[in-house]
Protein backbone atom coordinates (compact mmCIF):
# COMPACT_ATOMS: atom_id res chain seq x y z
CA UNK A 1 0.00 0.00 0.00
CA UNK A 2 1.16 3.58 -0.69
CA UNK A 3 1.09 4.60 2.99
CA UNK A 4 3.24 1.64 4.04
CA UNK A 5 5.83 2.56 1.42
CA UNK A 6 6.04 6.09 2.80
CA UNK A 7 6.67 4.86 6.30
CA UNK A 8 9.23 2.28 5.20
CA UNK A 9 11.25 5.16 3.73
CA UNK A 10 12.05 6.14 7.32
CA UNK A 11 13.35 2.64 7.94
CA UNK A 12 15.54 2.84 4.87
CA UNK A 13 17.00 6.19 5.93
CA UNK A 14 17.84 4.72 9.33
CA UNK A 15 20.01 2.13 7.58
CA UNK A 16 23.74 2.10 8.05
CA UNK A 17 25.59 5.34 7.36
CA UNK A 18 29.33 5.16 7.95
CA UNK A 19 28.77 2.07 10.08
CA UNK A 20 26.20 3.66 12.41
CA UNK A 21 22.42 3.80 12.14
CA UNK A 22 20.41 6.81 13.22
CA UNK A 23 16.77 7.82 13.42
CA UNK A 24 15.62 11.38 12.75
CA UNK A 25 12.19 12.51 13.94
CA UNK A 26 10.10 15.66 13.99
CA UNK A 27 9.12 16.56 17.56
CA UNK A 28 5.56 17.70 18.25
CA UNK A 29 3.29 17.80 21.30
CA UNK A 30 0.00 15.92 21.58
CA UNK A 31 -2.42 17.36 24.12
CA UNK A 32 -4.85 15.26 26.14
CA UNK A 33 -7.67 16.18 23.76
CA UNK A 34 -5.69 14.62 20.89
CA UNK A 35 -4.72 17.90 19.24
CA UNK A 36 -1.13 18.19 18.01
CA UNK A 37 0.91 21.33 18.63
CA UNK A 38 4.34 22.77 18.07
CA UNK A 39 6.70 22.83 21.05
CA UNK A 40 5.73 25.66 23.44
CA UNK A 41 8.62 27.86 22.29
CA UNK A 42 8.01 27.17 18.57
CA UNK A 43 5.16 28.92 16.74
CA UNK A 44 3.74 29.83 20.19
CA UNK A 45 2.83 26.18 20.64
CA UNK A 46 -0.05 26.51 18.21
CA UNK A 47 -2.07 23.52 17.04
CA UNK A 48 -1.74 21.90 13.60
CA UNK A 49 -4.66 19.99 12.06
CA UNK A 50 -4.15 16.22 11.99
CA UNK A 51 -7.21 15.30 9.92
CA UNK A 52 -5.76 16.77 6.72
CA UNK A 53 -2.31 17.36 5.23
CA UNK A 54 -0.71 20.49 6.69
CA UNK A 55 -0.47 23.53 4.45
CA UNK A 56 2.95 24.19 2.89
CA UNK A 57 3.96 26.72 5.58
CA UNK A 58 2.95 24.42 8.46
CA UNK A 59 4.74 21.48 6.82
CA UNK A 60 7.89 23.61 6.57
CA UNK A 61 7.62 24.58 10.24
CA UNK A 62 7.05 20.94 11.26
CA UNK A 63 10.09 19.89 9.22
CA UNK A 64 12.15 22.42 11.20
CA UNK A 65 11.37 20.46 14.38
CA UNK A 66 13.76 17.69 13.32
CA UNK A 67 16.14 16.05 15.73
CA UNK A 68 18.17 12.87 15.79
CA UNK A 69 17.22 10.35 18.44
CA UNK A 70 20.11 9.31 20.71
CA UNK A 71 22.16 6.36 19.41
CA UNK A 72 20.57 4.04 21.97
CA UNK A 73 17.39 4.00 19.86
CA UNK A 74 19.19 2.89 16.71
CA UNK A 75 21.13 -0.03 18.17
CA UNK A 76 20.67 -3.27 16.19
CA UNK A 77 18.58 -4.85 18.94
CA UNK A 78 16.33 -1.79 19.30
CA UNK A 79 15.95 -0.01 15.95
CA UNK A 80 13.19 -2.15 14.44
CA UNK A 81 11.03 -1.81 17.54
CA UNK A 82 11.59 1.96 17.73
CA UNK A 83 10.67 2.52 14.08
CA UNK A 84 7.65 0.21 14.35
CA UNK A 85 6.34 2.07 17.43
CA UNK A 86 6.82 5.46 15.76
CA UNK A 87 5.18 4.27 12.53
CA UNK A 88 2.21 2.82 14.42
CA UNK A 89 1.74 6.04 16.39
CA UNK A 90 2.07 8.17 13.25
CA UNK A 91 -0.43 6.00 11.34
CA UNK A 92 -2.91 6.32 14.20
CA UNK A 93 -2.70 10.08 14.72
CA UNK A 94 -0.99 11.68 11.70
CA UNK A 95 -1.73 9.59 8.58
CA UNK A 96 -2.90 12.60 6.48
CA UNK A 97 0.49 14.27 7.05
CA UNK A 98 2.03 11.67 4.71
CA UNK A 99 0.32 13.50 1.84
CA UNK A 100 2.43 16.62 2.46
CA UNK A 101 5.58 16.39 0.29
CA UNK A 102 7.87 17.70 3.05
CA UNK A 103 6.55 15.17 5.58
CA UNK A 104 6.12 12.08 3.41
CA UNK A 105 8.07 9.13 4.82
CA UNK A 106 9.09 11.05 7.94
CA UNK A 107 8.48 10.04 11.55
CA UNK A 108 7.03 12.27 14.25
CA UNK A 109 7.76 11.79 17.94
CA UNK A 110 4.68 12.90 19.85
CA UNK A 111 5.42 14.20 23.33
CA UNK A 112 2.69 14.73 25.92
CA UNK A 113 1.92 18.12 27.49
CA UNK A 114 4.75 17.60 29.99
CA UNK A 115 7.12 17.12 27.02
CA UNK A 116 7.61 13.45 27.88
CA UNK A 117 7.02 10.24 25.95
CA UNK A 118 7.63 6.51 26.17
CA UNK A 119 9.36 4.76 23.30
CA UNK A 120 10.65 1.17 23.28
CA UNK A 121 10.34 0.88 27.07
CA UNK A 122 12.35 4.08 27.48
CA UNK A 123 11.20 7.35 29.04
CA UNK A 124 11.97 10.49 27.08
CA UNK A 125 11.91 14.08 28.30
CA UNK A 126 12.53 17.11 26.11
CA UNK A 127 13.55 20.55 27.28
CA UNK A 128 14.70 23.63 25.48
CA UNK A 129 17.84 23.81 27.60
CA UNK A 130 18.86 20.13 27.69
CA UNK A 131 17.35 18.70 24.51
CA UNK A 132 16.14 15.10 24.52
CA UNK A 133 17.01 13.03 27.59
CA UNK A 134 16.17 9.34 27.89
CA UNK A 135 16.09 6.80 30.69
CA UNK A 136 15.31 3.08 30.49
CA UNK A 137 11.96 2.41 32.16
CA UNK A 138 11.94 0.19 35.22
CA UNK A 139 10.52 -3.21 34.31
CA UNK A 140 11.55 -5.08 37.44
CA UNK A 141 8.43 -5.91 39.44
CA UNK A 142 10.30 -6.82 42.65
CA UNK A 143 9.11 -5.20 45.88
Amino acid sequence: MHEETAYSDASARAAVRDGASSIDVFVMVQHRDGSVHFLPWQQNGRAVPTDEPPCQEDALQIARQKLRLPGYFSKKWNIDRVIRELEDQNRSFLAPWQQAPLLKGELVLLLDENLTASLAQTSLRYSRADGLIYQKEETDEED
